[in-house]
């Protein structure tokens, strides 16, 4: 069994890709440990809208050290958004004794921005099955990324390009999840230069230090 192991929920089944994020940024302030991560959402949890019933569930479907909960900021802006997330985790502690430490993960765009920085193009290459590709994807510089917008489109067209497809072909790239991109990215810490993974990391930090981990880890969740 691993070191840490966190669960992670949200909005829905891309929320997977984070996993490869959060397990990275935890092993840069805890190096030497292990560090495994579950997606809750892809088990079955209650609607979206019930965020404390989700937090909830995640956390009785699968023992962990920590819980993380993710929403895009969409228009109502992070902060708007982790009051929401802190709000739901109150509820959640109400209905039941979740004795652990409770994150948000709140992106400014969707979290697909996120992968569309040009540093992860060698990811987006591979994960369209062209990792040799010369063929210009046009990638926004990270200064960019958090004013996005229609980021799920924009990560589909640069598949699509990145394939060097065409025809019926081409229509298979779209079956190409966020999450196997994240899978080929080693290194998210080109990420460090976005506010809103900075506010990320701080919390993270927090926590760490807060819980005395690693040394006060048990052996068991």
């Amino acid at each position: 069994m691993a070191d840490l192991l966190f669960t992670l929920v949200g909005e829905g089944s891309t929320d997977a890709a984070l996993v490869p994020v959060v397990v990275w940024l935890l092993k840069a302030h805890l190096p030497g440990l292990a560090v495994e991560g579950y997606c809750a959402n892809e088990g079955d949890l209650p609607s979206a809208r019930d965020l404390p019933g989700r937090v909830v569930d995640a956390y009785k479907a699968q023992r962990c050290h920590v819980l993380f909960v993710h929403r895009d900021a969409d228009t109502v802006g992070r902060a708007a958004r982790v009051r929401e997330i802190e709000n739901a985790v109150e509820a959640a502690r109400r209905r039941f004794a979740i004795l652990i430490p409770v994150l948000p993960v709140v992106p400014i765009q969707e979290l697909e921005a996120w992968l569309l920085c040009r540093e992860f193009e060698p990811a987006l290459r591979r994960a369209a099955g062209k990792p040799q590709g010369r063929i210009a994807l046009n990638l926004p510089p990270l200064s960019r990324i958090e004013r996005l917008t229609a980021t799920k489109e924009q990560l589909q067209r640069v598949l699509r390009t990145a394939s060097e497809q065409s025809g019926r072909r081409i229509q298979q790239v779209d079956s190409i999840r966020p999450a196997d991109i994240a899978r080929y990215i080693d290194d998210f810490s080109p990420l460090r230069q976005l506010p809103a993974f900075q506010a990320f990391e701080a919390d993270v930090k927090r926590v760490i230090s807060c819980q005395g981990w690693p040394g006060s880890l048990p052996d068991q969740p």
